[in-house]
């Protein structure tokens, strides 16, 4: 409506430019189109992918004919741009775009400034047929600098859906011959993880050829990158080599391969955790150092598996491993298993079992606990190795004794406890923090690579402190016996010995004494001893609430990080107690502190048009209050928060999704630039759409389109953020062209939005490790008159005017009012022109969506429409504007709601960022950006709009009667 209006008095305004040299005539959006917009030229170079069991190869250099497309992104409003070359053609231009290649570059010339999406298909003759390459490359900024625009463009062989491919490859099966018949073979879809061909489903062909070679082959394959699988049963793992695991399948080319070799192994793994953690859902056993899970997992290794030659048991904490649950393995395995356990999966912690002895064979590593729990109880453990750089823990409890033998001498640290119980079997009241006191450590290394307690078993830990020499092969070393319980032992206070605490980076830089409050940061806190000049401390031994830090320490310095210690007490108060020994006396230092934790986050947005900054905000509340820049050259706009006021954000380059964690600083208010820790989620190869904290199970949640599906992957947010599960949905069912935009889950209530403005609940199941996702329903379209009124779609403009779901949340995004999911409305115009009866928006509205019942509620929608006429050189016009009147400083309606953007307990926070029409005189008007930051009270159902100034992203464009002001 606005441009055919515009080109109806294009020759009046000609006129007018030629003698008032009016500079600014052209509407914005025509004035970009037009050869006045700054022209450049772009390098493409490129290369081709790797590829595991290829399709075919080809050769670049032999490419006799290009074709490129440069298709605009975002709201831009220049034309798609189709360029071709072919061998031959002069490199010239007649002032219109044109494409040349020459040595390996295609130069494309005289491409307008903006931002665009690549495709290119490159092709030349070979035998019979034609060989097709083709590459796509998106969000690629095109400079006024030319020097700027070199990119490079990786492609492969073309994958045209409309045209399969085969597959024909040969195995050596010799290794694998009893199980070869009866195997499944699949291949799973790389990009949604869906197993799309397999010999059951009779779509491959898995058989013999002859003696121990197998031949799988497949027809009418649809082309793309499948990941190969073989499955026997639950003890066989049937592995093939890892460059042979991916396969190519293109258009109208059979995949060939031969000679791959299959193998098997009965490994069977058992993962153990009592935990209930985020990183704890992937873990399908119970913890083996627990004596009542014991039977559970003896139950696995001789009934279960009962053929499986070695098992693996992977444990998410350091174990405390008793004799009684090593006799018992050995006992079940007899000569017929091996068992191997770790922490994690890459430290062994213990072999068993060496079946014509009575000793367990171990490899331990690391800081990690034996104990030997049976009194008297002969314990001997052989062949014990210490990972360098890392002590080793042994625990004595109630007099029970040890034989140690080390593979090598000990060179490094060794530090034994010994626990006494009080006479009627419960923790001594006395002390009682303090269980696991050491009678044995070794400062940095020993010089025996054995030593023997057992003639000390039957005596009781003593209440006065012994030493025992052991002598051994190559040396000799003390063992310093003292009580567990610290009974017997005097220690002392002093005035002239204190501890302080400080943190090492970041902006807290106060130094705290004992009973202060601390900022709860993710820094590393330093615990340090105050001494007198003068005074020689010889050893400290330090505790956190009870708790060993590292008993091996002499330094007077001792570090730790307050989020990954298991004793520190967020919520409540901490204890950090040492033991100082200098000379003949012994003194005990606290230092008492509680944490301060964030109670909101701050206030997160994004900030640009084409090149995106992340900037936030604590008090939007303050006038005073200033932004701050997060992060420069941000390139994507999902983030999201967790219930510990974490920021989440998901980058993606380079095919791979990138999971960012940033955390609230509570000494500045505000989050760190740095963040706190990125992992690389491989298994996400598109961009996500949008991202969302789920507050019941602690996942965070991404969402993927796809052709006629969406896929949603659920992502653990533990320590090492990982892929816990994923989801593909077929969306066709929703209709035509169907694309979901937004996603926000609570507990099992999965909700979407659509780029048509409805909203859709899922059926869902979310186990641990699994989710189950059912079709979509639709819950309501948001885009009617009975929720918004006034709404009326025929008076927009499809060249500038649109509506849209900006973003999904329940309640608060903490758990609280989550029987509501609320959604974020947004109409607006892009740019406003010189025209008569034209609309122009810059509003929206928070509507809360009842999960039972599916009723609804608005706030901040501007129904009224505001009619204004003036007149201009070329005639008289009346506008009509959907917009909130900005002058009224009560007045909370939305100028475009954009994005939740922080949380905060029962509130809800969101970006608001639109214009609205400031003034007016005889020949210009004048346009405002309105940026602010908005709260609803959840409880109250009111909207209030915060003081503070920020910048936000909305740039509209205009003509010459109107201008914007900043």
């Amino acid at each position: 409506m606005k441009i055919k209006r515009f080109l109806q008095g294009l020759a009046a305004f000609a006129v007018i430019a030629l003698f008032a040299g009016c500079a600014d005539i052209l509407d914005s959006k025509t004035a970009e189109k037009s050869n006045l917009k700054e022209n450049t030229s772009v390098s493409i170079s490129f290369d081709s992918k790797g590829r595991y069991i290829s399709a075919g190869s080809f050769e670049l250099d032999k490419i006799t004919s290009w074709k490129i497309a440069f298709e605009p992104t975002g709201d831009s409003d220049e034309k798609s741009i189709e360029l071709a070359w072919t061998s031959g053609s002069s490199d010239s231009s007649s002032g219109s775009p044109s494409l040349y290649y020459s040595e390996g570059v295609l130069n494309a010339k005289l491409i307008p400034v903006g931002t665009y999406n690549i495709a290119l298909e490159g092709s030349y003759s070979e035998g019979n047929g034609t060989i097709t390459v083709s590459g796509t490359k998106e969000g690629v900024s095109v400079s006024s600098e030319s020097a700027k625009n070199s990119i490079t463009v990786l492609v492969e062989l073309k994958k045209d859906s409309s045209t399969k491919g085969s597959l024909e490859l040969s195995f050596d099966a010799a290794g694998i011959s009893n199980y070869a018949p009866a195997l499944l073979v699949t291949l799973k879809n790389n990009q949604t993880g869906d197993i799309e061909y397999s010999t059951d489903k009779n779509n491959l062909v898995f058989s013999s050829s002859s003696d121990s070679v197998y031949a799988l082959t497949g027809e009418d394959i649809a082309p793309g990158w499948y990941k190969l699988e073989f499955y026997c049963n639950d003890s066989v793992k049937i592995e093939i080599p890892n460059d042979k695991m991916m396969v190519e399948i293109a258009s109208g080319i059979k995949t060939t391969d031969s000679d791959i070799k299959i193998s098997s192994t009965s490994v069977k793994k058992y993962y153990a955790t009592n935990g209930t953690s985020e990183s704890a859902q992937n873990m399908n056993g119970l913890a083996v150092s627990s004596r009542k899970n014991l039977t559970a997992l003896l139950e696995k290794l001789t009934k279960t598996w009962p053929e499986v030659s070695e098992v693996e048991i992977f444990m998410d904490s350091a174990p405390v491993i008793d004799i009684k649950t090593f006799n018992e393995l050995k006992e079940a395995l007899e000569d017929s298993k091996k068992c191997s356990i770790y922490l994690g999966e890459s430290q062994s912690i213990a072999l068993a079992s060496d079946p014509d002895t009575n000793t367990v064979t171990t490899a331990l590593s690391g800081s990690v606990c034996l104990v030997a729990t049976d009194g008297n109880e002969k314990f001997e453990a052989s062949g014990i190795t210490v990972e360098k750089g890392k002590p080793l823990d042994i625990t004595l409890k109630n007099g029970a004794c040890i034989n140690a033998a080390f593979v090598d001498s000990i060179d490094d640290k060794l530090n034994i406890f010994a626990v006494k119980d009080s006479e009627d079997g419960t923790t001594a009241d006395n002390f009682t923090a303090y269980v696991a006191a050491p009678f044995f450590y070794s400062a940095s290394e020993i010089d025996t690579s054995c030593f023997s307690l057992f003639e000390y078993g039957s005596k009781k830990v003593s209440d006065q402190n012994t030493v025992i020499s052991v002598s051994g092969d190559d040396g000799s070393c003390e063992f310093y016996i003292k009580p567990a319980s610290m009974e017997g032992i005097t220690a002392e206070s002093s005035a002239d010995l204190s501890i302080e605490a400080y943190y090492t980076s970041g902006s807290d830089s106060e130094t705290y004494s004992s009973g202060s409050v601390i900022p709860y940061e993710s820094s590393d806190l330093n615990i340090k001893l105050k001494a007198p000049d003068g005074i020689e401390i010889e050893k400290c031994l330090w505790y956190l609430n009870g708790d060993s830090i590292d008993d091996s320490i002499t330094d007077e310095l001792i570090y730790f990080d307050p989020t990954q210690n298991d004793s520190l007490k967020i919520d409540g108060t901490n204890v950090v107690s040492c033991f100082v020994s200098v000379g003949e006396k012994l003194y005990l230092c606290e230092l008492s502190f509680t944490f301060k934790t964030p109670s909101r986050s701050a206030a997160v947005w994004i900030s640009g048009t084409h090149s995106l900054s992340m900037k936030q905000i604590y008090d939007y509340t303050d006038s005073d209050a200033a932004e701050s820049t997060l992060k420069e050259s941000y390139n994507s706009k999902c983030y999201c928060f967790d219930k510990n006021y974490n920021l989440w954000t998901v980058e993606f380059s380079d095919s791979v999704a990138a999971l960012n964690k940033y955390s609230m600083k509570v000494s500045s208010n505000s989050y760190s630039t740095d963040s706190d820790l990125t992992a690389e989620l491989s298994e996400i190869t598109s961009s996500p759409a949008d991202m969302c904290y789920d507050a019941v199970n602690g996942y965070i949640y991404l969402l993927v389109n796809g052709d006629s599906s969406a896929t949603v992957y659920a992502v653990s947010t533990g320590d090492t953020p990982a892929v816990a599960a994923r989801a593909t949905m077929n969306t066709s069912a929703l209709g035509e062209n169907v694309s979901l935009t937004n996603i926000a889950v609570n507990g099992n209530d999965f909700y979407f939005a659509d780029s048509s403005c409805n909203v859709y609940k899922a059926t869902v199941t979310v186990d641990s490790g699994s989710i189950a996702v059912g079709t979509p329903s639709l819950v309501k379209s948001l885009v009617s008159q009975d929720v918004l009124e006034g709404y009326d779609s025929s008076k927009h403009d499809a060249s500038y005017d649109s509506i849209s779901i900006t973003d999904l949340q329940f309640g608060d995004g903490l758990g609280y009012g989550t029987e509501n999911v609320y959604a974020l409305v947004k109409e607006a115009s892009s740019s406003v022109g010189l025209s008569s009866n034209d609309y122009f928006y810059s509003r929206g509205a928070l509507v809360k969506i009842s999960t039972e019942t599916g009723s609804f509620e608005k706030f901040g929608w501007a129904s009224e429409v505001k009619e204004f006429s003036y007149t201009h050189s070329t005639g008289s016009y009346t506008d009509y504007y959907c917009i909130p009147d900005a002058t009224d400083s009560a007045n909370t309606d939305f100028f475009g709601p954009t994005k939740f953007c922080a949380v905060v307990p029962k509130k809800i926070v969101i970006v608001d960022d639109g214009f609205y029409l400031k003034a007016v005189d005889g020949s210009s008007g004048a346009l405002k950006n309105k940026d602010s930051i908005v709260e609803f009270d959840i409880d109250g159902s009111t909207l209030s709009r915060g003081a503070a100034s920020i910048s936000v992203s909305f740039d509209i464009g205009t003509t010459n009667f109107y201008y914007t002001e900043n």
